[in-house]
């Protein structure tokens, strides 16, 4: 299956790795050799290794969470990336993740889907991490991200606020603050504006204000009204 919509990210890449090439295709015997060892270290992670030996007495034996099916599956989406089949991969992983629920395979479904500059595909299972994993602070913020790649920023205010709910405390004072900085490859500034203010009115509301929640929603009005300088956003 090859991907056919491509993503086009509004003013820049939004991750570093967005937007790289898929890689060509090696040598059959090499390629299998590091999807064996890919797939290992992904089993590898699965499990929780013991901290220390017993003589006496064995520790419990932790499996791993990767069964035969998932490493066939893991085994094929890594062979099938590397000939540069991408949309194969992507399907693949995301059938698995939905399967065990799994962050790290939505993870991998989703930056094959950026690899292969397929937006919509990235969307879809951005969205079904969010379902599978709501707690999953990672998932909202790809999900926005992506939104905002694909020129649909008016949609990125539910992915974002859910992102905020999930930030630690101590940390959300800073992240409310830089929001409207951190959201400027949104072109619209009007847009940009509603986008910061529906996304932090939770954080405006009597008994649960935070400061750097009206300064967010006023820096994101002042760009509004505020032309833009030359070389500067």
């Amino acid at each position: 299956m090859r991907f056919r919509n491509a993503l086009k990210p509004q003013g820049g890449h939004f991750r570093s790795d967005m937007g790289r090439r898929p890689t060509p295709a090696r040598p059959a015997l090499r390629g299998t050799a590091s999807v064996w060892m890919i797939a290992g270290g992904l089993a590898l992670s699965t499990c929780t290794l013991g901290t220390a030996w017993a003589s006496e007495a064995k520790p419990p034996v932790n499996n791993s969470a990767m069964d035969a099916t998932l490493f066939y599956q893991v085994l094929i989406s890594e062979i099938q990336a590397r000939q540069g089949d991408l949309g194969t991969a992507y399907q693949i992983y995301l059938d698995a993740a939905k399967r065990l629920r799994s962050a790290q395979l939505f993870h991998k479904s989703v930056e094959y889907a950026l690899q292969g500059r397929a937006g919509e595909q990235a969307l879809i299972a951005a969205r079904a991490w969010r379902q599978a994993l709501p707690q999953d602070r990672q998932a909202a913020e790809y999900a926005a991200q992506i939104l905002i790649a694909l020129g649909r920023p008016d949609e990125a205010a539910d992915p974002i606020k859910a992102m905020l709910r999930l930030t630690p405390t101590a940390t959300l004072p800073q992240v409310l603050g830089g929001l409207p900085r951190s959201l400027t490859r949104i072109a619209d500034r009007k847009v940009l504006a509603q986008v910061v203010d529906e996304a932090s009115a939770p954080w405006r509301e009597p008994g649960k204000e935070i400061a750097q929640a009206w300064l967010a929603s006023s820096e994101g009005w002042y760009r509004r009204v505020t032309p833009s300088r030359p070389g500067r956003r």
